[in-house]
């Protein structure tokens, strides 16, 4: 999947499916796959109350960003903004971030309401339409489209277009988290965060996320990388640290006279140190220095940046037991 850079947090959403016709509803949905959430209506009155009510929440937004006035900076800027990437975690504990709807699927050629009808409807403007239709209605389709009315419309004799339309929700839902946490992404230091630009890091996570069966991640902050949780719960933390920091924790432990094995580890690139009880750094009372470091791996051949893969991070593990998986929420949908 080609992208400017990770989206700095996704998780799975449910796609509302709207045809008055139910034998059709059925014989579509089993084209779906099978680890996406949908919901089927043959109302579009019905369909429409479901989309509508409790819409997509901010409150992460606002848990993630600050915005402050300093006196200090005035002169060259009216806000401040402050990022705190590790509270996107939170989302992890709400129940109903899978409720989301991030894509519609909906025929054109409905009692009462049209398709394009339905569409205008939808009050989520970052939610994506996609309307079924028929040859007779393709010139509406084309047109509703070059309004913005609709974001793709598919005829419904086309099996091609129906075959493929699992590749097309998918892309719909990336482009709804990259509406949906761009402004936290425009936020963030380059300079800590400077990895989420690397095409080689892009093409790395695409990887590592399809290897790992990753169905939704989030960014963390400290240390800097992604949460990856798998649907039955199972987590990684990819955890990823520029060569500039690599240096500063070697320069750390020669500093308080380290292990010789930890510095030429650190400064050689073969390990990333994290001493979550220290700050992130070495420091003379750490007892088992080998708990606390990863084997990595450079991310681009110019090593820039080193990436380490840990499962069941340590952090992490307590606050497992406790997250609704997205496994739970599909069979609740059965």
């Amino acid at each position: 999947m080609n992208r400017g850079a990770v989206h700095p947090f996704f998780h799975p959403t449910t796609v509302v499916i709207v045809d008055d016709n139910k034998d059709f509803l059925v014989n579509f949905s089993l084209r779906l796959g099978e680890r996406l959430a949908y919901r089927l209506f043959s109302s579009p009155l019905d369909a429409l109350q479901y989309v509508n009510d409790n819409p997509a929440s901010n409150l992460l937004l606002s848990k993630c960003i600050t915005s402050h006035s300093d006196e200090l900076y005035n002169i060259y800027c009216e806000n401040l903004v402050e990022v705190n990437v590790n509270a996107l975690q939170s989302e992890l504990s709400n129940r109903q971030r899978f409720l989301e709807k991030s894509v519609v699927i909906v025929d054109y050629d409905m009692p009462g309401m049209n398709g394009i009808e339905f569409c205008r409807l939808i009050r989520d403007a970052n939610v994506k339409k996609i309307l079924l239709t028929g040859v007779a209605d393709e010139k509406l389709a084309v047109r509703a489209f070059n309004e913005g009315v609709i974001d793709k419309f598919i005829m419904k004799q086309d099996n091609v277009g129906i075959a493929s339309i699992n590749e097309c929700i998918a892309s719909f839902q990336d482009d709804y988290f990259e509406e949906k946490g761009g402004f936290i992404k425009s936020s963030l230091n380059n300079v800590a965060f400077g990895f989420l630009l690397s095409p080689e890091f892009i093409t790395l996570f695409d990887s590592l996320r399809e290897l790992n069966e990753v169905v939704e991640y989030y960014l963390t902050g400290e240390p800097s990388g992604y949460l990856m949780l798998s649907a039955d719960g199972s987590v990684n933390h990819l955890m990823v640290m520029s060569d500039k920091e690599m240096h500063a924790h070697a320069e750390v432990i020669k500093d308080y006279e380290g292990p010789d094995d930890l510095y030429r580890l650190v400064e050689q690139r073969e390990v990333i140190p994290y001493f979550s009880k220290q700050g992130g750094y070495y420091s003379p009372e750490i007892a088992d220095w080998k708990k606390h470091t990863y084997l990595c791996s450079p991310v681009d051949a110019a090593g820039r940046y080193y990436y380490a893969l840990v499962r069941d991070p340590s952090f992490f593990v307590q606050r497992k037991h406790s997250i609704f998986q997205y496994s739970e929420y599909l069979d609740s949908l059965d």
